[in-house]
C-alpha cells in the first residue's frame, strides 16, 4: 500500500499495529521493525535488509560503501536501550 509519493519516489509501508511496521529506505533497503511482549517488557527487533555487493544505490555508490556509512548510525540503538532502561 504506497502511502507517499515525492519526487517520484513512493514509500511503501506494511503496517500491522502494534506489532509490526516496514518501510523501504532509497530504492533497495527495507528497515522492519517488530514488537513482542516479552513478559513485563517489550522485545524490539529492527532488520535492515536489501544490501547486495552487486548493486549500486541511486547515487551510484557501491552498497558496499554506503553500508559502512550507515553501519555506524545504528550503534546508537545501544544507547537507546540504556536510557530505556534507566541506565
Amino acid at each position: 500500500m504506497p502511502i507517499y509519493n515525492h519526487t517520484n519516489r513512493t514509500l511503501t509501508a506494511e503496517i500491522n499495529l502494534p506489532h509490526h511496521l516496514a518501510f523501504n529506505w532509497g530504492k533497495d533497503w527495507t528497515l522492519t521493525f517488530g514488537l513482542e511482549e516479552a513478559g513485563e517488557k517489550t522485545e524490539l527487533t529492527l532488520i535492515h535488509s536489501g544490501w547486495d555487493s552487486e548493486k549500486v544505490t541511486e547515487f551510484n555508490q557501491p552498497h558496499t560503501l554506503t553500508r559502512e556509512f550507515m553501519a555506524g548510525g545504528w550503534g546508537d540503538l545501544a544507547a537507546l536501550h540504556k536510557y530505556i532502561e534507566g541506565k
